[in-house]
């Protein structure tokens, strides 16, 4: 709208509802039971296993980078990366127990080498009298 218009806008009151508009993507519909990453990074949030600034390009990087031994659960619904919710909760899970499990791990080796490092110096002293 120019400035100085007259024109006048329309406004919507509250309480009334827009109509939907269509969609005018040519890209075909994931299959019944499927969502797509951005929908999955979505269900990630409403359950609490993400906080809102969590980025959905995450599980681009996932899909995309599987690992050997547990690869993303990624399927193909109509040319499309697809994610079945329970498949993807079940390995998100399994991703942040095995987080807990290498910190902890990580943790027990740095206070083992922190009671072998204690324990070396009394030892040379004494070998070295």
């Amino acid at each position: 709208m120019a400035r100085g218009s007259t024109e006048e806008v329309e406004t919507v009151a509250e309480g009334t509802e827009t109509p939907a508009k269509e969609s005018k993507s040519t890209r075909p519909k994931l299959e019944e039971g499927y969502v797509s990453p951005i929908e999955f990074r979505n269900e990630l949030v409403k359950s609490g296993r993400v906080t809102d600034d969590f980025r959905p390009q995450v599980i681009y990087s996932y899909i995309r980078n599987g690992g050997k031994n547990n690869p993303f659960p990624v399927h193909d619904s109509n040319g499309r990366p697809a994610i079945k919710l329970e498949e993807g909760f079940a390995w998100w899970d399994a991703k942040e127990a095995r987080k807990v499990e290498r910190e902890a791990n990580a943790k027990a080796k740095a206070e083992k080498k922190a009671e072998k490092a204690a324990e070396a110096p009394a030892e040379a002293v004494t070998e070295a009298e």
